[in-house]
């Protein structure tokens, strides 16, 4: 996984960066939220082709059923985090400089 650095843009209005460092953590979430699902998914995978050909102990069931937990509330972080970028990407209060001196 790709990790993400701090921003480090001279060039940004003032009035601009905030909104982009908001972006820009949602967007780490997102990428960091993915990286973890498909870890989980990963390991799951491995440990039912292993279970195809050795059976699945009960403590191996335990586990299994925990990662699936953790997977469901990843995946539902995840929803939020993508839905949270895009009203962000598509807020027009957002996209324009202030008014004023």
């Amino acid at each position: 996984m790709s990790g993400c650095s701090p921003l480090t843009h001279d060039r940004i209005p003032v009035w601009n960066t905030t909104r982009l460092r908001a972006s820009f953590s949602i967007g780490c979430s997102i990428q960091h939220t993915r990286a973890k699902i498909q870890s989980l998914t990963d390991q799951q995978a491995q440990l039912l082709k292993r279970s195809t050909y050795g059976g699945m102990t009960a403590e191996d069931a335990k586990e299994y059923d925990a990662r699936r937990s953790g997977i469901k509330v990843l995946v539902q972080e995840l929803a939020q985090l993508e839905k949270a970028g895009k009203e962000e990407a598509h807020d027009p209060r957002r996209s324009r400089a202030p008014e004023g001196p």
